[in-house]
């Protein structure tokens, strides 16, 4: 039986994925944080050559390779939007009735700094919620 070699991240690719970091204003403890809950490893060069392409991806997505535009959601903005949306278990497509319905627009591009601020605030708190809900489940109720 063969054994699959595992490809490991390649230099190159360590630094587009610090550089594209960078474009979007994240610091090490962001990115840290971001590798860890994504591919849980705790450090960029333990990534595989696969796992590299997928971030790089991500990162030049947020980045757009075009300049921020004034007065809308930063790109640190969609993907901390984009995190939550994961943590609360959200298909991609769920968030757009959030978004919709709080920001009153029908399509993430086109929050304003202040709204995204406002989605994350409110996501943050559906999180928050749902943990006191599920710790409260798990403590078994009400004592008598």
């Amino acid at each position: 039986m063969k054994q699959e070699v595992v490809e490991m991240i390649t230099t190159p690719q360590i630094r587009k994925i610090w550089y594209e970091a960078k474009q979007l204003g994240l610091t090490d403890d962001d990115m840290h944080e971001m590798i860890s809950s994504e591919f849980r490893v705790d450090s960029v060069k333990k990534l595989t050559k696969s796992e590299a392409i997928y971030l790089i991806d991500v990162l030049v997505k947020y980045t757009g390779n075009s300049k921020h535009r004034p007065g809308m959601a930063t790109p640190m903005q969609l993907w901390r939007i984009e995190e939550l949306r994961k943590q609360l278990g959200w298909e991609p497509n769920g968030i757009k009735g959030f978004i919709k319905k709080n920001a009153h627009v029908e399509d993430i591009k086109w929050l304003t700094d202040k709204a995204a601020s406002g989605i994350i605030t409110g996501l943050t708190r559906v999180l928050k919620y749902r943990e006191k809900a599920n710790s409260k489940e798990a403590g078994g109720g009400s004592s008598e």
